[in-house]
């Protein structure tokens, strides 16, 4: 939801930059919190701001996408710069990697940019037609352009990796990779923001920003159910300087999954979540923002720069159990829901600014935060508590991505930084550094 801006990556001493490890322990984090942060000054590896990650599955490649409108390949643990895939005309903010790990696929949409308006903001949206690119890994060949007339708003591919579902502006497609063949899927009324594949892989969900969600069946490529969310009398928007701009945020409904695909989470304005049935679209539960029933992080005083905050949540994520569903409060806080209990546990409080981006380990044993206060979290989902603070980023942290065997984890910012960091055990690899790029 919050724009970016990454600069390229470049790496110290060497190949990265070290920090100091602070942990041997492979699955836990310190039970005392620590903070770790890069040896060296920070370098860049995008011209401006990161705005996306991925990893392929066998952990041995990093893609980057930036508002440089590059891509770039890092070889991973050494990170070395492979190769930069030219071309794209806008923000590259939507990263997939095929199951299969051979194929890539990068786009992204124009931003919305506030326009001063004497002593006030109005809102104007800029959407620039850019070609949706698929890419040969580990080569970087390009293999196709799929045209989208929006732009890329949100990419997923299908659990078997046979199919790439896109949103551009209003309109879902489907390309069937077998049959290199694309077909329209359907459309909403508003742009589609947000999208999800159930883990079975029958059902997509959407969400648009006037709040409506749908679901749709991948056998036969229907609509099999519209959830029409509580609105307010007013589209939901902030503007909030980043980068020394004024950026415009748009509340779109965040959508998650359960693993065993039988629920689908949304939030909501008014910090509200709710679980649905699948396929059905049927309301199991409201989780209405409440005081935590368990034990808390250590609360941070509100200062009067939390007023005017978005009162939305803007991130859901399940354990992998499904047991327990993470949801990112007011912006600056996580929830924990029993969702067998439909019961709140607890909140996770301690970063300064908005969090920008929420993301849970493989293995399920720890959740990730990043925020505009330029740092990374790790918490526990056993029992919430916080094992360590990343630090050392010169901008707002603006994305993360976990490798699949949980021993990863990269994090960009919107100076164009990215590092990496050893989960196991607990330490810092340092900055990607891309040579071309004047530090």
């Amino acid at each position: 939801m919050i724009s970016s801006s990454v600069l390229p990556a470049v790496v110290v001493i060497g190949v990265l930059a070290g920090c100091a490890r602070q942990s041997e322990k492979i699955a836990e984090l310190p039970k005392t919190p620590v903070e770790i942060k890069p040896a060296g000054a920070a370098a860049k590896a995008h011209q401006q701001a990161a705005t996306a990650l991925a990893f392929t599955p066998d952990g041995k490649i990093l893609v980057s996408g930036s508002a440089d409108t590059t891509v770039k390949l890092w070889g991973v643990p050494e990170g070395r710069l492979k190769t930069v895939l030219a071309g794209h005309r806008v923000e590259v903010s939507q990263l997939v990697v095929f199951p299969d790990g051979r194929r890539l696929a990068s786009g992204g949409a124009g931003k919305a940019e506030p326009i001063l308006d004497g002593m006030t903001f109005r809102p104007t949206m800029v959407r620039l037609n850019d070609e949706l690119r698929l890419w040969s890994l580990p080569e970087g060949r390009l293999l196709k352009k799929l045209f989208s007339r929006g732009g890329a708003t949100a990419l997923a591919p299908t659990p078997n990796g046979k199919m790439l579902i896109s949103a551009s502006a209003d309109v879902l497609a489907v390309y069937s990779v077998a049959e290199d063949k694309e077909a329209g899927l359907g459309s909403h009324e508003f742009e589609i923001g947000a999208l999800a594949i159930a883990s079975d892989g029958r059902t997509i969900a959407s969400a648009s920003r006037d709040r409506v969600v749908k679901l749709w069946s991948l056998a036969d490529l229907k609509l099999a159910a519209t959830i029409n969310l509580e609105r307010a009398k007013t589209m939901e928007l902030t503007v909030q300087m980043f980068g020394g701009k004024p950026t415009l945020r748009i509340f779109v409904p965040p959508v998650a999954f359960a693993p065993d695909s039988t629920l689908l989470a949304t939030g909501n304005v008014g910090n509200v979540v709710q679980l649905w049935s699948v396929p059905e679209g049927r309301l199991a539960a409201r989780l209405p923002a409440a005081p935590p029933t368990g034990p808390t992080e250590t609360k941070t005083k509100k200062s009067s720069s939390d007023k005017g905050k978005g009162n939305w949540v803007s991130g859901l994520a399940f354990s992998s159990d499904g047991k327990t569903l993470a949801a990112v409060h007011n912006e600056k806080t996580v929830q924990l829901w029993s969702v067998p209990e439909k019961r709140m546990l607890r909140t996770l409080e301690g970063h300064a600014a908005p969090i920008t981006h929420l993301a849970v380990s493989p293995h399920g044993n720890m959740i990730a935060t990043a925020s505009e206060d330029k740092t990374v979290k790790l918490w526990a989902w056993a029992d919430g508590r916080l094992g360590a603070t990343l630090s050392g980023h010169a901008g707002e942290v603006t994305r993360l991505a976990f490798a699949a065997d949980g021993r990863t984890l990269a994090s960009g910012d919107s100076a164009g930084g990215i590092l990496l960091w050893d989960l196991a055990p607990l330490g810092c690899r340092g900055y990607l550094v891309d040579p071309a790029i004047k530090q």
